[in-house]
């Protein structure tokens, strides 16, 4: 007990009863209680779900640090995907009772099976448009409404098949970049600019559709400012237009 108390860091607890407690010491006490009888698989189901932000960081930190000395393998249920984010060396994605996807951090970010795995993971969300693939003197296209990205060999190779289809294309907000007019693919007017400190996220259209993308620092942008973007090609996610499954 001792031991667990010292790994957990509630010595200074032993003697309290639960109500002279605070929320996270109690979240602690519980891990504690678990961890003190060694058993090899955890099962946390939302353990952090009751606390305030500051506190759910902190902790995600502490059961990290547990993790690494008990070395025991942790199930850990939760709604928040930057808690699994942070706190998973593999991820599965459920809806409606099933498994969507399985993976480590990046492949889950990365290479999303679906647009529910893409819309899900990530924030700010992931950005969709429905854009129609043409084929122009074997050059291969995305074209939409506003506007028209002519893809490199490997890409094209890639959706060869869907000439003349439409499909949805996903793009994260960190993965649309602000750009000179010479290497852009539309020009935009900025809706908003929500000031996040370390980054700023700017809110725009596609297509009439809400759009966002994230720069880091400070952006001179400002509401009503029009301005050019392209898409880091190969960061691009491709899915089908009719199953919404990965391409």
């Amino acid at each position: 007990v001792k031991e667990v108390a010292e790994m957990t860091d509630i010595s200074t607890y032993l003697e309290r009863y639960p109500n002279q407690l605070s929320g996270g010491q109690r979240q602690r006490v519980a891990v504690a209680r678990a961890v003190a009888v060694k058993p090899r698989i955890f099962l946390m189901d939302e353990p952090l779900s009751n606390l305030d932000a500051m506190l759910r960081v902190y902790m995600r930190t502490e059961l990290k640090e547990i993790h690494k000395k008990t070395k025991a393998t942790t199930i850990f249920v939760t709604h928040d995907q930057s808690e699994a984010m942070s706190l998973a060396d593999r991820i599965v994605i459920m809806k409606d009772g099933e498994i969507v996807q399985t993976g480590t951090t990046d492949e889950v970010y990365h290479n999303c099976k679906n647009m529910f795995v893409a819309n899900f993971i990530g924030m700010p969300p992931t950005n969709f448009t429905e854009v129609t693939i043409t084929v122009e003197d074997g050059q291969y296209n995305l074209v939409n409404p506003d506007f028209k990205i002519i893809l490199n060999d490997k890409i094209a190779h890639r959706l060869k098949d869907y000439d003349n289809r439409k499909m949805i294309i996903g793009i994260r907000p960190e993965n649309i970049m602000v750009t000179d007019e010479k290497d852009a693919i539309m020009s935009v007017k900025c809706l908003l600019v929500e000031p996040q400190g370390s980054h700023q996220v700017i809110i725009f259209k596609i297509n009439d559709k809400i759009a966002k993308l994230v720069i880091s620092g400070e952006t001179k942008i400002k509401s009503e400012d029009t301005f050019f973007i392209n898409f880091k090609q190969e960061k691009i996610l491709f899915f089908d237009y009719e199953s919404h499954e990965e391409i």
